[in-house]
């Protein structure tokens, strides 16, 4: 099989009827080739029935129907047979690709395809080293604001941060999304301006609204590399749903079904990688593996000095280039490559929070009257379980689920009820709560939890004879701060004397 790219030419100037119907009134070649020749530049046609038409000046792809294409081309030279029937018979049927690094218009062997991704922006660049020394200290500073703002300066964010934008710049699906939660001021969009305009370019970036969510209209995704949500509005509970099984599968899935409206659908790789920029709780389920979210440092609102010289120092092409290098040169292809989003980003005080603020009611009642006071599940009946989970929930107000989804929920997370003496009973000592805990990541730094080791019975006296001591030697000293200020009380009123 030949996997030979041939890359095939595009027409330079705008498609003309005019143009066309004087190559078919007045070519040289017979049964009107030149025509024929000129048509097949600017049309493309499709396994699906559907036109791809080429615009020069827009150096992109617009899909056209059958329809389309006898108005604005056959019916322009009066549906001439001999033309029909060489369009007709046409063998090249175009399938639509989409790939950061291939032609506008290629073949491999005998199939032929239209790319619809422009690729970006920076498509040569030398070894980071070799750029001058006020360029490599501009992208330093771009990095410095990275890791304060977006990482809050913690540096094992940063260089997960840097390896998730190397995997950008080598055209790679990530399948994470990126989820920025902040006050207005922050910075976030200052990234999402840099991104677009200096680093990845305008035709691989997109910020979208939300239509493409809510329907099946999603071809303004095709060929997108990064696409920004910038304040996504509340949804209904139905949207929620939606949104969020779209966003999934857009996130992961490698082929998706491009349409428009008015058009068939045509399906092609799907590249698209997600970020979110809002100012407030805008997606329902970010507690998932997926979602990145960030602990935005908020120090720098307001400092519009800081922010007008990182604009003036690194928001150019030249820095935009250098530090594009910098991700494909300094991070190497297998360091990249290993790279694992949903495992390889630490979690953040957010993600923690957010977990934990979203965790279903049956393990929230777990974590507040079990795990946060430190008790095992001793003997419970299961209909006594779920009477003290109903019962949390009315004095928490939370919503309650019904008694079988009840049990279920505890058996996904490994509480099984168990026969003893011909009943059944939950027993789970508070070490399986902490470990079950952990490994959901129920805890939040706000909840006041400490993950110590197991303390035995031993431990446990001394700790209780240090703390007796210790209310002993603070009831003492309370005594003397009693007995000091009676005789401060004292001297005073002797000096008065």
């Amino acid at each position: 099989m030949n996997n030979n790219i041939i890359e095939l030419e595009l027409p330079k100037v705008n498609y003309y009827v005019s143009d066309l119907q004087d190559k078919y009134n007045n070519g040289l070649l017979k049964d009107h080739l030149d025509a024929i020749q000129y048509i097949q530049q600017y049309y493309y046609e499709s396994s699906n029935g559907m036109y791809y038409f080429y615009d020069a000046e827009k150096n992109d792809f617009e899909f056209k129907t059958d329809k389309d294409f006898r108005k604005e081309v056959l019916d322009k030279i009066d549906n001439c047979k001999i033309v029909c029937k060489k369009i007709k018979t046409n063998s090249k049927i175009y399938k639509i690709a989409s790939d950061i690094f291939k032609p506008r218009h290629y073949s491999i062997g005998k199939n032929y395809y239209i790319n619809s991704c422009k690729g970006l922006l920076h498509k040569k660049y030398k070894p980071f080293d070799e750029y001058s020394d006020d360029i490599k200290e501009n992208v330093n500073l771009y990095i410095s604001y990275l890791k304060e703002i977006m990482c809050n300066n913690d540096e094992t964010m940063l260089e997960a941060y840097l390896k998730y934008y190397s995997q950008l710049a080598r055209g790679m699906k990530t399948e994470v999304i990126i989820y920025r939660k902040s006050g207005e001021g922050t910075g976030k969009s200052t990234e999402t301006d840099f991104n677009m305009n200096y680093l990845f370019g305008k035709d691989v970036c997109l910020i979208s609204n939300t239509e493409p969510l809510l329907t099946n209209y999603n071809k303004i995704y095709l060929g997108k590399l990064i696409i920004i949500f910038e304040e996504l509005p509340t949804f209904s509970e139905s949207q929620w749903s939606a949104v969020s099984s779209k966003l999934k599968t857009l996130t992961t899935e490698k082929i998706c079904t491009y349409r428009d409206l008015y058009e068939k659908g045509a399906q092609a790789e799907n590249i698209s990688n997600f970020q979110i920029n809002t100012n407030v709780e805008s997606i329902k389920d970010s507690n998932g593996r997926r979602y990145i979210i960030l602990d935005l440092n908020p120090s720098r609102i307001g400092d519009y000095e800081y922010f007008k010289n990182l604009k003036e120092k690194c928001f150019n092409m030249s820095v935009g280039e250098a530090f594009f290098s910098y991700l494909m040169t300094k991070i190497t292809d297998e360091q990249s490559e290993k790279f694992l989003g949903q495992r390889d980003f630490p979690d953040t005080s957010n993600k923690r929070l957010t977990i934990s603020n979203l965790l279903h009611s049956s393990y929230k009642f777990l974590k507040e009257r079990y795990l946060l006071t430190n008790t095992s599940i001793e003997k419970k009946a299961p209909i006594e379980l779920l009477l003290e989970y109903k019962l949390f929930c009315t004095d928490e107000h939370y919503k309650s689920c019904g008694r079988n989804d009840f049990y279920k929920k505890l058996e996904t997370i490994g509480i099984i009820s168990r026969f003893n003496n011909g009943d059944k009973y939950y027993n789970v000592d508070i070490k399986t709560l902490k470990d079950i805990a952990k490994k959901y990541k129920w805890i939040c730094e706000y909840d006041n939890y400490i993950e110590d080791e197991y303390i035995d019975e031993e431990e446990k006296e001394e700790i209780i004879d240090y703390k007796a001591l210790y209310e002993a030697l603070q009831q003492q000293n309370d005594e003397l701060q009693n007995k000091n200020k009676k005789l401060k009380k004292k001297l005073k009123k002797l000096s008065v004397e």
